[in-house]
C-alpha cells in the first residue's frame, strides 16, 4: 500500500499530459502510484498512458472508460486507488517537486484529513494570470470555519474521509468540483490551509473561465447543467453532520452563497428558461432546507469580514428577494438573462 495515490483524469490532453506526467516523476516524495483514467479519450492521450506505465509500472497504472466526463473518472479512479491519501491533479496542469512531500508531511504532522494549498494559473506560454492564496479564504464562523475554495486539486485529502462520508462527484453535471468541495471542507475533522503555492493550473486563454461558466448552462437546448443534484447532496450531507446552531448557520451561509454565485454570475448570458430554472431551484432548496434565513447572523453586508464585499452582498441579495418574493425579477435584470436573444417574452 502507498502512502499517497494520484488520481488524473484524462481525456484529449496529448498537448500537456507529459509535462503533467514528468512533474509527478520529479517528486521528491517517493511512496506514491499514479492512477491514469482515460476518459474516452479520441487523441494520442493512451499512448502517452501506455509509454508510462510500461515505463515505470511501479509507479502508473492506466485504465479506460466510455467518456463519461471527469467526474465520472476520478469516481472510477478512486475505486483502483490504495494509497491513504488522495491527490487530484487535472492533466493539463503540473505540480512542483516538493508538493506531495510538503502536503504530506503537513498532514501526518497536524493529523489532518484535509491539507489545502494555494496555487498559480497560468497561460501556455508560462505567464502567471492568477496567485490564489488559499490562506486568505479560510473564513471563520464563529467557533467554526470553513475554506472556500471549491477546487479538488491543490489538496490532500484521507482516503478514509471519502469512503466512510460516503463523498464523491455528482456525475453528469458541470462544476461539480462545488459541491464536492463543499463536503470534504465542511465534514474533515480536521482541515490545514497553508501557506504554499505548489500547483500550476493551466488556462488556455482569457475567455477560458467564461467559457466553463457559460457551457454550465446551455443555451440551445435549455439544459441545466449546473450541478444541482449535486449541491442537494452536498447540503443534506453537511447539515447532518451536527446539529449545532453555529454550524447549521455556517452551513446555510455556504449554501446560499453557492446558490448565489449560479444565480448572479453563472446565469449571464444565458436564456431566461435557465435562468427560470435556476430561480425554481434556489427556491425549493431556501424552502427546504433553510426555511430561517432570516435569523442567521452571518447574513450581513459587514459578515463574514473575511470574504470580499460583492461576495457578502450577493448572499443578501438573495435572501431579501427571497423573502420579497422578487427572485426571479431581479436575477433577471441583473445578469441580462436572455437579452439579445430571440426568445419570446411569451415563453417566460
Amino acid at each position: 500500500m502507498k502512502k499517497i495515490s494520484v488520481i488524473i483524469p484524462v481525456y484529449n490532453a496529448q498537448h500537456y499530459l507529459e509535462e503533467c506526467l514528468e512533474s509527478v516523476l520529479r517528486q521528491t516524495f517517493r511512496d506514491f502510484e499514479v492512477i491514469l483514467m482515460n476518459d474516452g479519450s479520441t487523441d494520442g492521450s493512451q499512448k502517452i498512458i501506455e509509454r508510462y506505465t510500461a515505463e515505470y509500472p511501479d509507479i502508473f497504472r492506466g485504465y479506460c472508460q466510455k467518456n463519461q466526463g471527469q467526474s465520472a473518472a476520478r469516481n472510477h479512479a478512486l475505486k483502483y486507488s490504495g494509497g491513504g491519501y488522495i491527490a487530484f491533479v487535472d492533466a493539463d496542469d503540473y505540480i512542483l517537486p516538493d508538493y506531495l512531500e510538503t502536503l504530506y508531511k503537513t498532514a501526518v504532522s497536524r493529523d489532518s484529513e484535509l491539507v489545502i494549498c494555494s496555487y498559480k494559473k497560468f497561460l501556455n506560454d508560462g505567464t502567471v494570470v492568477l496567485i490564489r492564496d488559499n490562506t486568505e479564504w479560510d473564513i471563520p464562523f464563529g467557533r467554526y470555519r470553513h475554506v472556500f475554495s471549491y477546487s479538488p486539486c491543490a489538496k490532500l485529502i484521507k482516503k478514509s474521509l471519502l469512503t466512510e462520508k460516503g463523498i464523491c462527484f455528482s456525475e453528469g453535471e458541470k462544476m461539480e468540483d462545488g459541491p464536492y468541495s463543499i463536503m470534504t471542507n465542511c465534514l474533515a475533522e480536521n482541515v490545514e490551509v497553508i501557506d504554499y503555492f505548489g500547483y500550476m493550473y493551466r488556462m488556455y486563454d482569457d475567455s477560458t473561465m467564461g467559457a466553463v461558466r457559460q457551457n454550465a448552462i446551455s443555451a440551445s437546448d435549455n439544459h441545466l447543467r449546473l450541478p444541482v443534484r449535486g449541491l442537494e447532496t452536498a447540503v443534506k450531507k453537511v447539515l447532518a453532520a451536527s446539529q449545532d446552531a453555529e454550524y447549521q448557520q455556517m452551513a446555510e451561509y455556504i449554501a446560499l452563497k453557492t446558490i448565489a454565485g449560479y444565480l448572479y454570475v453563472f446565469s449571464r448570458k444565458g436564456t431566461r428558461q435557465n435562468l427560470r430554472m435556476i430561480c425554481d431551484f434556489a427556491e425549493r432548496m431556501i424552502g427546504t432546507y433553510f426555511p430561517d434565513i432570516h435569523r442567521n447572523p452571518f447574513i450581513r453586508l459587514t459578515r463574514p469580514a473575511g470574504l470580499p464585499f460583492t461576495h457578502r452582498a450577493a448572499v443578501v441579495m438573495l435572501k431579501i428577494t427571497y423573502r420579497l418574493h422578487l427572485l426571479y425579477p431581479f436575477a433577471l435584470l441583473y445578469t441580462g438573462a436572455g437579452r439579445g436573444s430571440k426568445e419570446r417574452r411569451g415563453d417566460e
